[in-house]
């Protein structure tokens, strides 16, 4: 009995998402390698790429090699309590890819 209750939360837990939290928020990082492309070409597709993608971007920092900015997902809901998700994204270029 035991196992098919099992059974029955595995599409439950295989369908989940993990979540990492730091300092209360949920956070992801990491790097992406792009072979053949310099870091100031990274930067450049950056800087002209990231304001088109995101709502009510608004920059926080932005140096020669990446951008730390804010912006607002609206999200397709029925629910009337909570549509809008805020968030900050900072992107730095480096040589052969870029971390986020």
């Amino acid at each position: 009995m035991k196992f098919f209750f099992a059974l029955l939360l595995l599409p439950l837990f295989s369908a989940s998402q993990t979540v990492h939290v730091k300092d209360g928020s949920i956070l992801y990082e990491g790097k992406e390698k792009v072979a053949g492309v310099s870091a100031s070409e990274i930067s450049k597709k950056i800087r002209n790429i990231l304001p088109s993608l995101v709502d009510n971007y608004k920059i926080d920092k932005q140096s020669s090699n990446g951008v730390r900015a804010r912006g607002d997902l609206n999200l397709k809901t029925p629910f009337h309590i909570i549509r809008t998700v805020h968030y900050s994204v900072e992107l730095k270029a480096i040589e052969d890819g870029y971390e986020y």
